[in-house]
């Protein structure tokens, strides 16, 4: 059951995060070797034996119910069957073990994604390719990217992002949503654009005698057709709860939607920005 490790390490080990991470990655690789049949050059076509476990344990010289013992955590490999593993999976050693979170990347890489933030992806294509990591640092140096993105900018992106999905509102109401507030910003003055007056607005566009509960989730010309099943919190017993299902509209969909309005009006200006410095960097290449 050990594999020649001594009890006391196994003891102490984390073999199901272990056995985790070599049964994601050989499936990482099999995925990568299967998309690379359409390249004849990749390097992942070197993975073709990761396309199942028997495939792998011959690769490994060992029986097929040592792999599944790995992957499935009651067995751990030898240090030696690790450094092997590692090896023909191209992976560092430190992914196995929980000091990387990064199997492609080396340790220098790790630790630059860990204290700058960017993808370990982004940093080793980089040191790969010379021309990709010298555009790079063309547009990311601060004399550069600061015509770009500036602290408003920063923040509406950062919150759209986060708030741009409009979770658990169905895609037949959503429409409806949507072309409710496009109404409401083009009617309200920017500085009256508030949850408050958003939700007066929700409440003329949406009134409670208009709402039909169906489970049919075509449009309706006389109404807007909300489905009981979706919705039906907002019930207490037969009595439908019309203020706190217009508070949920509003608490749901304001921010995304003003956020994602101050992102149109500035699609322009930062389109025009971005071509403006992309000229400059083919220019300085010249």
């Amino acid at each position: 059951m050990y594999d020649n490790f001594d009890k006391d390490v196994y003891d102490n080990f984390d073999k199901y995060s272990l056995s985790i991470r070599i049964k994601e990655l050989r499936i990482k690789r099999k995925k990568q070797y299967e998309e690379s049949m359409r390249e004849p050059e990749s390097p992942f076509q070197q993975f073709s034996f990761c396309k199942t476990q028997a495939l792998l344990a011959q690769k490994m010289k060992v029986e097929r119910r040592t792999i599944i013992g790995w992957e499935n955590g009651t067995s751990i490999p030898s240090v030696e069957n690790l450094v092997k593993l590692a090896s023909i999976l191209k992976c560092n050693i430190d992914y196995f073990f929980g000091a990387n979170d990064y199997p492609d990347a080396s340790s220098t890489v790790a630790l630059a994604s860990h204290f700058s933030g960017i993808s370990p992806e982004i940093i080793q294509y980089g040191l790969n390719h010379p021309d990709y990591l010298d555009c790079l640092n063309f547009f990311m140096h601060p004399d550069n990217c600061s015509s770009l993105f500036n602290n408003i900018t920063l923040s509406v992106w950062r919150k759209f992002w986060i708030d741009a999905s409009l979770p658990k509102i169905t895609n037949s109401f959503k429409k409806e949503i949507l072309a409710a507030y496009n109404s409401y910003s083009a009617i309200y003055p920017i500085q009256d654009i508030n949850k408050k007056t958003y939700i007066d607005f929700l409440k003329q566009r949406f009134p409670e005698e208009r709402l039909i509960f169906s489970k049919k989730k075509k449009e309706n010309k006389i109404g807007f057709v909300i489905e009981p099943i979706v919705y039906k919190n907002f019930f207490e017993g037969k009595k439908f709860l019309y203020n706190k299902f217009i508070q949920y509209l509003a608490d749901t969909t304001f921010e995304p939607l003003k956020n994602n309005a101050l992102i149109e009006s500035q699609k322009m200006r930062l389109a025009k920005a971005f071509i403006d410095l992309f000229t400059k960097y083919l220019k300085e290449e010249d």
